[in-house]
């Protein structure tokens, strides 16, 4: 399961943020290591590069952009579609649209601790989140006054306010004209940068045509972490909520600096694997679509190393393949497994196959008969051979589903 999520996730990048952003900041680190990471990091329009003194010696255009925070959308869009995973939403709001409404509601309190307070709204409902924004929730005004903050104080007029204008929800259109209403705003407002950006963020989405069933402009969203700037997003499964967010990140302008004397922008996302490959793992849906992928077996200790040869070369095809973790299991164990997990074949290897120069593809899909179960087939045509083997089982699939339960 992990092998087909993280598969699934070549197009999104996995770093963490804050370490990333540590690293950056390091002045003195000699960060000539950084090179690839940062290719990996930033959009294809952006080359960093670092001198030995760990400085940045060039950083070409476009991360402090709100097209970059687009491109991440899609990246986050593409991953997931990619996974195969068919009900996903992708929630998307804006830091700086929420303090233009603070400022709007004339509400002075410290914005990111209002923001921490709201991104408890799907948890803890509204009657809750509104008895702390007003200072009501004696819980929270004693943690508040432990750790020396000022427990926050809005009005009811205010609380009120600021939960039913996060409240309205809609498709980007219904969004965009809310927004120009609420304020008296055109789409153009230049001098509000709060609204415009949030404006551009629908023109850019719009542009790339993504299927804006997968995506959802939540005014409610703000992620709790102080050091988000700008844009901010989340990835939910709609049948799967138990598991919170399951992908997320957004635009964090100020973090290298919080490190470093540097000021520097960025915006990026995490993809939460175990979360997700747990919420996924026992979804039919989700394994019976393993119809790309093939098993591996891991039959003979001694072969380990060959194990790791067979899957990249398959994986290098763009074939999907996940090699047994472990050595306890018996072969007919691990292939109960692998049937189980919705794999159509496993590629059996060892000693005898080995030295033969062959590899033995056994059919774990039913209509076949015993004597067409399996086949060997010459380790120089391996990838050619599991390719026509998954294509006919794909084509079996789609004209006789049930005969393949």
């Amino acid at each position: 399961m992990i092998e087909r999520v993280v598969r699934g996730l070549d197009l999104c990048n996995l770093h963490a943020t804050d370490p990333v952003s540590i690293l950056f900041g390091a002045e003195k680190s000699g960060a000539l290591t950084l090179i690839d990471t940062a290719k990996e990091l930033l959009t294809p329009d952006s080359v960093l590069l670092y001198g030995t003194k760990g400085r940045p010696v060039k950083l070409k255009r476009h991360i402090d952009s709100v097209a970059a925070d687009a491109e991440i959308i899609e990246l986050l869009y593409e991953s997931f579609k990619k996974i195969g995973i068919e009900e996903f939403v992708v929630k998307i709001n804006n830091r700086r649209l929420l303090s233009y409404l603070l400022d709007f509601l004339e509400i002075r309190n410290d914005a990111n601790r209002v923001f921490r307070v709201l991104d408890k709204l799907d948890r803890s409902g509204r009657k809750a989140v509104k008895r702390e924004l007003m200072g009501l929730d004696k819980k929270q005004a004693f943690e508040s006054a432990f750790e020396e903050e000022a427990a926050l104080t809005l009005t009811e007029k205010q609380a009120d306010g600021l939960l039913d204008f996060i409240g309205i929800e809609g498709d980007f259109q219904a969004v965009e004209e809310m927004l120009c209403g609420y304020f008296g705003v055109g789409v153009d407002c230049s001098d509000k940068p709060g609204l415009f950006e949030v404006f551009e963020t629908f023109r850019l989405l719009r542009a790339r045509d993504l299927d804006e069933n997968h995506l959802k402009w939540d005014l409610a969203l703000a992620r709790g972490l102080d050091y988000y700037t700008g844009t901010v997003v989340e990835v939910i499964l709609p049948d799967k909520t138990e598991f919170g967010s399951v992908a997320g990140g957004g635009r964090y302008d100020n973090l290298v600096s919080r490190f470093s004397s540097m000021k520097f922008p960025g915006v990026g996302v995490a993809v939460g694997v175990d979360r997700l490959a747990m919420a996924l793992e026992e979804d039919p849906a989700f394994l019976n679509g393993a119809r790309n992928a093939v098993f591996i077996p891991f039959f003979e200790a001694a072969l380990a190393s060959e194990y790791a040869r067979l899957a990249r070369e398959i994986r290098g095809s763009g074939i999907i393949a996940e090699v047994y973790p472990g050595t306890a299991a018996s072969l007919g164990k691990q292939l109960k497994y692998a049937d189980k997990a919705g794999y159509p074949i496993a590629l059996i290897l060892g000693g005898n196959e080995l030295a033969q120069g062959i590899v033995n593809l056994k059919r774990l899909w039913t209509g076949f008969d015993a004597a067409n179960k399996e086949i060997n087939v010459n380790r120089s045509d391996l990838v050619a051979s599991v390719r026509d083997e998954l294509l006919r089982y794909s084509e079996v699939l789609s004209k006789h589903p049930s005969s393949l339960e």
